[in-house]
């Protein structure tokens, strides 16, 4: 268990739901509850070498939101409600994790559509939190579902249709200005990604997304791995919604790291599946004068 609090990583993963160039119209709303999880053994050190650990298993439900307020405005919270996380050596804690509250504004919305968001993140997570040992009663490992810090995303976007084709694609970079925690300094990250739409028929959306996450400048002091300072990696995700109900719907995604573009680094390599039901609604079309 001491070799484990060196190692350990709470698996950093994002759907990249908001990161488009659309906003929404005054008044629409999208809301998606997601329950997603992954079982690992494969983790990979700051130095991007693979190691072997007992199992780590990790259950997250997740609330999405995105809401016109005004016409050049849309709020987007994006909050894990509930994180449970174990190792097969340890029992279960869970918490609440950081709220992410971003605010999404128009640079040009025509035949291209090109959006800047920005995305505080509050440190309201549980930073601490202490899985006893099954094995070694007098051994813990601390499993946060908060990283403790304060952190920004600003997010630049740009999405379009693809000619007469029923898609569309999406490209996206975006800068996490990273604090600290206690006396701790974490190093900021850069994120980049492309996003491809399809839909085959009404009720129908498939996506595929291939995206990195890089580390900017160098480490300075002692961290807690446990925290995600210095984590990088490729991410491939696919996707499909399924709209079951006029407004109301079901979404599955697949998601797995890999060292395609930028190695993994601090991360533990999964299968990462999640199942979201989705509500959007629309407001209603103002009579003509």
């Amino acid at each position: 268990m001491r070799l484990l609090t060196t190692v350990f990583l709470s698996f950093c993963t994002s759907l990249c739901y908001s990161q488009g160039g659309w906003l929404k119209s005054k008044g629409e709303l999208y809301a998606q509850l997601t329950e997603q999880g992954f079982a690992a053994t494969d983790y990979y050190n700051l130095n991007g070498v693979d190691l072997q650990t007992s199992q780590f298993n990790y259950l997250s439900t997740q609330l999405y939101a995105e809401y016109g307020l005004f016409k050049h405005l849309t709020t987007i919270i994006s909050w894990p409600l509930v994180t449970r996380q174990q190792f097969e050596t340890t029992e279960a804690v869970t918490g609440v994790g950081d709220l992410k509250i971003e605010l999404k504004f128009p640079i040009y919305q025509k035949e291209l559509n090109i959006a800047f968001s920005v995305a505080p993140e509050i440190p309201i997570g549980n930073r601490n939190l202490f899985a006893q040992s099954k094995l070694l009663s007098f051994e813990q490992i601390n499993l946060p579902s908060g990283d403790g810090e304060f952190n920004v995303w600003s997010t630049l976007a740009a999405s379009s249709s693809i000619g007469s084709l029923p898609a569309y694609l999406t490209l996206h970079s975006s800068y996490n200005y990273r604090t600290h925690y206690l006396n701790t300094p974490f190093q900021d990250q850069w994120a980049n990604g492309l996003k491809l739409g399809y839909n085959p028929f009404k009720a129908l959306w498939l996506e595929a997304q291939l995206s990195t996450l890089s580390r900017v400048g160098e480490q300075k002091g002692a961290t807690e791995f446990t925290r995600g300072n210095g984590t990088t990696y490729t991410s491939l995700i696919l996707g499909v919604s399924y709209e079951i109900i006029r407004n109301c719907g079901l979404s599955l995604k697949y998601q797995r790291s890999n060292n395609l573009i930028v190695p993994q680094r601090n991360i533990y390599q999964a299968n990462l599946f999640s199942l979201g039901i989705y509500y959007q609604r629309k407001p209603k079309e103002q009579p003509k004068n």
